[in-house]
């Protein structure tokens, strides 16, 4: 059976600085500036610099939990992690990860109705 590659058409609207520079990139990729071709390899090269990291099942788990307490993926919750705790270290300022989870454990409980039993 032959190998069946999908292909996926993205539209969007660049800003002319944009469209420059992908314009020049292209060109001097393949002497003509072809914006698409140009994103298609830039995506390409941040696809293989990012690196695997190992995640041990029990903090698995946590950020399993987390994903499904802020309805994100699993890599969302990773990066604003890290990203929380670099802006609490370099900015002293409370995470905005933190600050969701506070606002969604404040607004997602229900009080305790009390029963009218005589």
């Amino acid at each position: 059976m032959a190998d069946k590659t999908m292909c996926a058409h993205l539209r969007v609207r660049l800003p002319e600085a944009d469209k420059e520079f992908l314009g020049d990139f292209a060109k001097k990729q393949w002497g003509r500036p072809n914006i698409s071709r140009a994103v298609k390899q830039l995506i390409e090269k941040e696809k293989s610099r990012s690196t695997m990291i190992e995640i041990y099942p029990c903090t698995r788990v946590k950020i399993e939990r987390l994903a499904k307490l802020l309805r994100r993926s699993d890599a969302q919750v990773i990066e604003d992690s890290v990203e929380g705790i670099l802006a609490m270290i370099e900015e002293d300022k409370v995470p905005l990860l933190v600050m969701e989870l506070r606002l969604v454990r404040t607004y997602s409980k229900t009080p305790a109705r009390k029963s009218n039993s005589v």
